[in-house]
């Protein structure tokens, strides 16, 4: 919605007539000036329109076309010359350049003064200043019902087009996927796919197509995963201050959704926990804690490591913008994710990125679930040794050292850390002092370093955890067995001391 020297032409108390550069018609304006001397790109402007009585024009041709070439150096949006005002005659060389450089050029009628043309400009931008505050205004009421009512992605979609009179798509920035799962890709962005690699995500562009004619790409502030797609609808010239006003409320908008999936998401953190502390997996338990999140039917277990916590949260933003329905937890360096899809594996490969791995349990009977979450766990255990790719799935049929699941490795867990299982903070700080000790080679010193004790407080310890397991750790043998066992216990387990985190923070949505 801006102002063009078409919309000026066009004013019939005017009486303007066009000379040359009918193709910059189209060229914005936001003044007019007058100017007289002989070097008036000095004085004027982009998006201005020259007014002069032309008497000092070059009078040849060459310094008639170097004249016009400087204002269009300068951005002058055209150039208005009194009639019969002392000007030169102009001449054909002059106004095939200005044709050539799509520069407007046309007369003033004899005696309409200059200041007639610069008041119809400025009225005309007042008039075009007043219907886009109303336009602003009716963008930012909308993003204030959409606060309140909590409308469908289509819903927004289509209303804010209808304000700023586009059509619009809004689409994942990373894969120029649909950013609403109910909303398909319009035609009119088939090429979109093609111009990835060459769009910035971080500054507004203009694409222009033969067929589709101008699609501006304007980033939503502060959310760069997200992309906008303005198409001017048929007798709409676009006007860039309201598509980024119209960004703003779009982003406001998803913004509002996503606080409310962290909300809900922390909601389910609990009780996901208590699916994870079950030790003893009554499946009816579990399946009533299910359904209070909202799951029926089938489920399936994602645990996702590696990478930074950021990279795993935004791993999970990106899988439920595709459509996927998850409940996640973090615990200790791993998110584990209870999730729904009809195609959970295809869709975990699209949405990692980065350094994140993921596991992937068996679809599951949602009272079941806690056998997919280790499972997944376990998944990711075995990638170690074979590895599958960014996303391995748990196969009953491949082994990680002799055993073919978490079952069978929990069991040895069981049998070789038994005496140190025990729910009491004295056990744990024995567990972890073994754990230390074989990763430090069996050194009492780096151990009592590491540990930030004294060095016969860790032998102390040791000796107590030979005598509750009945092993001594002078063997190989002994020593080969409660790694193994040591290992598959820190991959099953919730945390990294074989405790569940009550972590009421889940993944961030990283929005305001």
């Amino acid at each position: 919605m801006t102002l063009t020297v078409r919309d000026i032409l066009a004013q019939p108390q005017l009486q303007l007539s066009l000379l040359a550069g009918r193709g910059g018609l189209g060229r914005d304006v936001e003044w007019a000036h007058t100017c007289d001397l002989p070097d008036p790109w000095k004085w004027v402007g982009a998006r201005q329109i020259l007014l002069t009585n032309g008497n000092t024009m070059p009078k040849s041709a060459t310094g008639q076309c170097e004249w016009a070439a400087l204002l269009a150096k300068v951005g002058v949006a055209a150039i208005g010359i009194g009639d019969s005002m002392g000007a030169p005659p102009l001449t054909a060389e002059f106004l095939a350049f200005c044709n050539q450089k799509k520069m407007p050029v046309f007369t003033i009628p004899y005696p309409l003064p200059f200041t007639a043309v610069a008041q119809a400009v400025a009225e005309s931008t007042n008039l075009i200043q007043a219907q886009r505050l109303r336009l602003v205004a009716r963008l930012y009421e909308f993003s204030g019902h959409d606060l309140l009512n909590g409308y469908s992605g289509s819903e927004l979609i289509t209303t804010v087009g209808d304000v700023v009179m586009h059509d619009i798509a809004l689409v994942d920035a990373r894969c120029f996927h649909s950013w609403f799962t109910e909303t398909a890709l319009p035609s009119w962005l088939s090429g979109a796919t093609a111009r990835r690699a060459s769009t910035r995500q971080d500054v507004a562009q203009v694409w222009s197509s033969p067929d589709e004619g101008l699609i501006h790409a304007v980033p939503l502030p502060a959310m760069p995963e997200a992309l906008a797609f303005f198409r001017p609808r048929e007798g709409t010239i676009a006007d860039p201050s309201l598509l980024l006003h119209a960004a703003s409320v779009l982003r406001t908008s998803l913004s509002r959704r996503a606080l409310e999936e962290l909300q809900e998401n922390r909601r389910h953190v609990d009780v996901i926990n208590r699916i994870l502390a079950d030790q003893n997996r009554f499946n009816f338990e579990s399946e009533g804690w299910m359904r209070q999140m909202g799951y029926v039917g089938m489920a399936q277990a994602i645990a996702l490591m590696g990478g930074s916590e950021a990279d795993r949260e935004a791993v999970n933003r990106r899988l439920q913008r595709h459509g996927v329905k998850l409940s996640s937890t973090l615990q200790g360096d791993r998110h584990l994710v209870i999730a729904q899809h009809e195609d959970l594996a295809s869709m975990v490969e699209h949405c990692l990125d980065g350094q994140v791995t993921a596991g992937l349990g068996l679809l599951v009977p949602i009272g079941a679930i806690h056998d997919s979450l280790q499972e997944s766990l376990w998944a990711l255990l075995t990638a170690q040794e074979n590895p599958q790719g960014a996303v391995a799935q748990f196969n009953p049929e491949r082994s990680w050292m002799g055993f073919h699941g978490p079952h069978d490795g929990e069991h040895f867990v069981r049998k070789t850390l038994a005496g140190l299982l025990e729910e009491s903070p004295t056990r744990r700080e024995l567990l972890n002092t073994l754990r230390t000790y074989l990763s430090e080679d069996r050194s009492p010193q780096r151990t009592a370093q590491t540990l930030m004790m004294h060095r016969q407080t860790v032998i102390q310890r040791l000796h107590k955890i030979e005598d509750l397991l009945g092993v001594k750790l002078s063997h190989t043998s002994v020593v080969a067995k409660l790694w193994m066992a040591l290992t598959i216990h820190g991959a099953l387990e919730a945390g990294n001391d074989g405790s569940t985190q009550q972590d009421p923070a889940t993944y961030e949505t990283g929005q305001p």
